[in-house]
């Protein structure tokens, strides 16, 4: 059972949620929603080529973990 608009329009209203849902992230703010939009669109795309969630999950903890180790190393500055 597909969409009548087909996927474009929900990976990118997902993309709009997910930017809109890191404002407070790292960066904050309007980089910070910029940022999160264009990895929600990739997240999103990823998701649809491959049908599922684990590949989207993993590129997500691995991006997490990217931004805490260098968020760490900024603050010990």
């Amino acid at each position: 059972a597909g969409s009548v608009f087909g996927p474009k329009p929900a990976v990118i209203a997902q993309a709009i949620a997910f930017g809109t849902l890191h404002v407070a992230g790292f960066p904050a703010g309007p980089v910070g929603v910029g940022l999160a939009f264009g990895y929600g669109l990739t997240l999103g795309t990823v998701r649809h080529l491959t049908g599922g969630l684990q590949f989207p999950i993993i590129a997500h903890m691995g991006a997490d973990t990217t931004i805490a180790v260098l968020f760490v190393v900024l603050l010990l500055r």
